[in-house]
């Protein structure tokens, strides 16, 4: 189990990697793709607001004060409202007005 409880969990190994959620196993493959680029994109964004806020409050940084940081509740709420924000710019387009049917066929919401 984590050192820090809070903010991870341990990994639960499925078998998502064979599933093929859309008509072309390539669709699958690159979204699978942009969520981890864009996993990577927002907890190296995060980790920044830390370094930042540990400039600010001590002047210096070290990973133990990174890795051990607990944000305010107001730093998480205004976090998660930067997350929804990152993750609308980013998915956004691929959902609006399109839903992903079963089988991979694009159907319009109704």
């Amino acid at each position: 189990m984590s050192d820090n409880p809070g903010y991870t969990a341990d990994f639960i190994k499925s078998d998502t990697d064979r599933a093929t959620f859309m008509a072309d196993p390539a669709l699958d493959h690159l979204m699978t793709a942009l969520v981890s680029i864009s996993t990577e994109i927002w907890a190296q964004g995060r980790r920044m607001k830390i370094v930042e806020r540990l400039l600010e409050d001590h002047g210096k940084v070290t990973r133990d004060l990174i890795e051990s940081y607990k944000p305010s509740a107001e730093e998480e709420q205004a976090w998660r409202k930067e997350r929804d924000q990152f993750i609308e710019r980013t998915f956004g387009s691929i959902t609006a007005g399109e839903a992903i049917g079963i089988g991979g066929a694009i159907k319009a919401p109704q």
